[in-house]
């Protein structure tokens, strides 16, 4: 009766049946086997453990050893992704960065028949940088189809000089938590966000901000070398400085994930939809908010079992609710294109080395004020743990 159940995929039962022989014939070896992995399969892994030990102690034949040693090699696979893992990262790296303020280099503008000088700050200004950055995963497992997760990240950007208090450096701290949901085939993430950024810009708008968001994402694999994604997330843009600038923000998109069989060549494309609508009305408040569509696609490919090269290309179209006077189109429209290629060096199981350049152009209609080019060169080293 119990080899009856365990054949049928019923491993209660077969555990209730071999349970009752082993009372009867407690020097029956193979009683104790098939209790064991009766017990595997019904999910006591402590209790299967023990007996496989007991009839290993035996010596039983060869075969037999064979095949517990696979069953205590699945369990130890199960302890293992039931415990929390915690992996990091810290990146250190430097560059120079053609427009670090992301604005135009023309310093006069005419605008109906009004001529405008920008400040110096506001004007396009090239510099060196160094870069800091961090970050923390912790995954712990509820049970077999459910996890936990936590991610905190960290970026510190200072421009031509360490720890120089201007020209336009920046300090962002993330953080990231929820569910993670196995059903099948498919992922389901389930995320809580928040994020900081504090900006030190002399002379010009304070840029300072705080985002709290919550959102879904969905993954599935659709054959061996595809997969495709759903994500969407919605939350709040809070400017303590500013708050006519704070905004509600909401952002929807797919992905499109794709491995070559003939090469290590991988390729992810994202689409995403956006709009931030100011939360008070009034010409101020709508010159802030923006709807937007964003097109990318990824790509990397291993060289060998060290070096991998890596790019992007992407594409931005923005609509800005801004009809202030200065925007002789009435409605500021821009186009961003961008293009970065990176290669990757792997020192070691922990360290590796990256080279990254990458080039922006942004074209605005309506206010030309927002019309720049930028080039970014940047080396920097990882270590991860």
């Amino acid at each position: 009766y119990g080899l009856a159940a365990k054949a049928a995929g019923k491993p209660q039962q077969a555990v209730f049946a071999f349970e009752r022989v082993v009372a009867n014939q407690p020097g029956n070896a193979r009683a104790r086997l098939e209790l064991a992995e009766a017990l595997f399969q019904f999910g006591n892994r402590r209790e299967a453990r023990r007996l496989f030990d007991e009839v290993l102690a035996t010596t039983p034949p060869e075969p037999v050893q064979q095949r517990i040693r696979s069953y205590q090699q699945a369990m130890e696979s199960a302890d293992k992704a039931q415990k929390t893992s915690v992996t990091g990262f810290v990146t250190l790296a430097g560059g120079h960065d053609s427009n670090i303020s992301s604005t135009t280099d023309v310093a006069t503008h005419d605008y109906l028949l009004v001529p405008i000088t920008l400040q110096p700050q506001s004007l396009e200004a090239d510099a060196g940088f160094v870069e800091l950055r961090a970050g923390l995963n912790v995954v712990q497992p509820v049970n077999q189809r459910t996890l936990r997760f936590l991610t905190l990240n960290a970026q510190r950007r200072d421009n031509e000089r360490l720890l120089s208090g201007n020209n336009f450096d920046y300090t962002t701290l993330g953080a990231s938590g929820g569910w993670l949901l196995r059903r099948g085939a498919a992922t389901w993430r389930i995320p809580l966000n928040v994020q900081a950024l504090w900006a030190e810009s002399p002379g010009a708008v304070n840029d300072d901000r705080y985002v709290f968001s919550a959102g879904i994402e969905y993954n599935r694999p659709l054959t061996s070398r595809t997969a495709v994604t759903w994500f969407g997330q919605g939350g709040n843009m809070h400017y303590p400085s500013e708050e006519n600038r704070n905004a509600w923000m909401a952002v929807v998109g797919g992905g499109y994930t794709w491995n070559s069989a003939q090469q290590p060549l991988r390729v992810m494309t994202t689409l995403h939809l956006g709009t931030e609508p100011t939360e008070e009305s009034g010409q101020a408040a709508e010159m802030n908010g923006r709807d937007y569509a964003a097109l990318r696609a990824n790509l990397r490919r291993s060289l060998s079992s060290t070096q991998s090269l890596y790019g992007a290309v992407g594409v931005q179209y923005s609509e800005y609710h801004d009809e202030i006077a200065l925007s002789t189109w009435g409605v500021r429209k821009e186009l961003l294109a961008d293009v970065s290629l990176g290669w990757q060096l792997q020192l070691d199981r922990s360290w590796s080395v990256n080279l990254d350049l990458a080039h922006a152009v942004n074209a605005s209609r309506g206010n030309e004020l927002f019309d720049y080019d930028r080039t970014q060169v940047k080396l920097g080293s990882t270590w991860r743990f």
